[in-house]
């Protein structure tokens, strides 16, 4: 939905962005002691109610990389 303006289930255009603040939820924890906190941006279609999630800032990604590395099996 984010890349395509379009919902990924139904193809309505009817999106909704829902920021995410940091220590709030959602949100994902990272560095020792979950001392910071990293942003998930929310696209919630308005027709379907299909949602998807994204990290936005790349600075955040490195910092989940770092923290979670390639942990799923290829």
């Amino acid at each position: 939905m984010k890349r395509k303006n379009h919902c990924a289930k139904c193809a309505s255009p009817d999106l909704l962005l829902i920021p995410s603040v940091p220590g709030e939820d959602p949100h994902i924890v990272v560095g020792q002691c979950g001392m910071r906190s990293v942003a998930v941006t929310k696209y919630v279609c308005g027709k379907c109610g299909y949602i998807e999630e994204w990290v936005e800032d790349a600075r955040d990604l490195t910092e989940l990389r770092k923290e979670y590395g390639s942990n799923i099996n290829r």
